[in-house]
């Protein structure tokens, strides 16, 4: 951020020397120099940007409140994440009975097909969106890739929705169940938008 000119927007937080022309929330540290600035504007003068340094004090609290928390389980990994190494995943999909053109697509106003993942327990469960593929492609097929397993292994809820070009959801399919075969491999087959 070196020889900034004026008007570049900036929204990111960072210790720095008090500096004139800035809008935003101050916290000022007086002792040391340093105030926290959280920057919700625009910049006006070229400043060398450069990071403070972390006082060794406030460092070994900050590990040994991490550290405590850890060991006592109040921090927890809720993540439902079904990516793994055992499985290979392919699927397919047509626009009104034929395969997608970008054309198609853009007419019906589809930009992405995508798999939500669903955690199969009891209460509420939670998902994990699968990376969105462009509508065009009609197909994702990981044994493609170099890499071919994505998931990991035992059965999977999953559901498929087509997306706009902007992020929402223009269609929801229905959640489905699907195990690895014998090959490890999972086809979901065609889905009809």
């Amino acid at each position: 951020m070196e020889g900034a000119t004026d008007e570049t927007t900036v929204g990111y937080m960072h210790w720095t020397r008090r500096q004139p022309g800035y809008r935003g929330l101050n916290h000022e540290c007086p002792e040391r120099g340093w105030h926290h600035v959280r920057l919700q504007g625009v910049r006006r003068t070229p400043v060398p940007w450069r990071r403070a340094p972390l006082p060794a004090a406030f460092a070994c609290f900050a590990a040994g409140f991490v550290g405590a928390a850890l060991a006592t389980g109040c921090v927890q990994n809720n993540a439902f994440n079904p990516l793994g190494r055992d499985v290979s995943l392919a699927f397919d999909w047509t626009l009104e009975g034929a395969t997608p053109t970008p054309d198609t697509c853009r007419e019906a106003g589809i930009g992405d097909v995508q798999l939500i993942f669903i955690e199969d327990v009891p209460g509420t469960p939670r998902r994990f969106d699968f990376n969105p593929q462009a509508c065009e492609l009609g197909a994702f097929d990981s044994r493609a890739f170099r890499t071919a397993e994505v998931l990991d292994a035992g059965e999977k809820l999953i559901q498929w929705r087509a997306l706009d070009r902007r992020g929402f959801v223009l269609f929801l399919g229905e959640p489905d169940r699907h195990s690895p075969n014998a090959d490890n491999h999972i086809d979901l087959g065609t889905f009809a938008l």
